[in-house]
């Protein structure tokens, strides 16, 4: 499985003189060429906010302070996708950079199957690590009607743990050296706004649920810097989905276990990419989740716990 980047270099100056002038809201788009900067007041935001949209596909992010990456996951029903990154450079430049996971394997159709998660070595790094424990809050007051606040809060929490404990069913020790520790409630949304933009980081580690583009599971943002995570928000749509904390039961109907799609995204969190789904969907890091009410991605595959040993 390869990655393959598109990189495209954009203007931080320009968004800092767009946001102190209101020109744009904090979240928005920045153009993408110098044209904008000859006038203050003159500058035609939609034609330069297509014109970027046009060049990113819709993919956006607040640039990060100088130093500092972003990196952007959002995760669809349908089991597509999509990954970037954005890199603002010591002297502010603002480097787009869109990860696209390549799915297609090689070989005759028989080896298109996935392979069994615990003889299924796979992984994949994103590029940093946690040099501290995770200590994160839970926006509790954005917990959808359909759920059990108390409930919910012990999913997030149990899927947290079963990255940071290596969770599985193949007999692996817990051999990871990853750590967290939940600090409880918070009246706080992740930085992600209802575009699934990721805005400015202010280091508070938060879970939420929210308003996310139609389709759209979840939205994940990291922020990181030489390659240790600063800070890592998700948030669940809750306003095109209903979720549930037991997906075994015969009542459930269409909905998304919330353990399954919060280990996904905290194995992102802690430094796990996407391995390809044709060969491995069967392990936690794989791009699809397998569907409504089922849990399988709460428990990780020899991969899945392979990466984050490298890691921690």
């Amino acid at each position: 499985m390869t990655r393959m980047r598109t990189t495209k270099t954009l203007d931080l100056p320009l968004l800092a003189m767009l946001l102190a002038i209101g020109c744009v809201e904090e979240g928005e788009a920045v153009p993408d060429d110098d044209d904008a900067q000859n006038s203050d007041v003159g500058v035609d935001v939609a034609a330069e906010h297509e014109r970027l949209d046009d060049a990113l596909d819709g993919l956006v992010a607040t640039p990060p302070p100088p130093g500092t990456s972003v990196w952007s996951e959002t995760l669809y029903a349908d089991g597509t996708t999509r990954q970037f990154m954005l890199h603002t450079t010591a002297e502010g430049e603002v480097v787009f950079e869109e990860l696209v996971d390549d799915r297609i394997s090689a070989g005759p159709p028989e080896e298109l199957l996935a392979l069994d998660p615990c003889s299924d070595d796979a992984y994949i790094h994103t590029g940093w690590r946690w040099d501290t424990k995770l200590r994160w809050y839970f926006h509790a007051g954005s917990t959808p009607s359909e759920l059990d606040v108390d409930a919910a809060e012990a999913a997030i929490k149990a899927a947290t743990s079963n990255i940071t404990g290596s969770h599985n069913s193949c007999g692996l020790a817990d051999e990871v050296g990853a750590s967290h520790e939940y600090l409880g409630r918070k009246s706080k949304a992740a930085n992600i706004n209802s575009s699934g933009n990721c805005l400015t980081s202010d280091g508070v580690n938060v879970v939420s649920f929210g308003d996310l583009p139609k389709g759209t599971l979840a939205t994940a943002c990291v922020w990181f810097s030489g390659g240790v995570a600063k800070e890592g928000d998700v948030q669940l749509n809750k306003a095109d989905h209903d979720w549930t904390t037991n997906p075994g039961a015969a009542s459930c109907s269409k909905q998304f276990s919330v353990k399954a799609v919060m280990t996904h995204e905290r194995g992102h969190t802690f430094g796990l990419g996407h391995v390809g789904e044709s060969s491995h969907g069967d392990l936690t890091m794989s791009p699809t989740i397998n569907g409504p009410c089922q849990d399988s991605e709460s428990t990780l595959g020899e991969g899945d716990v392979a990466g984050l040993r490298a890691l921690y």
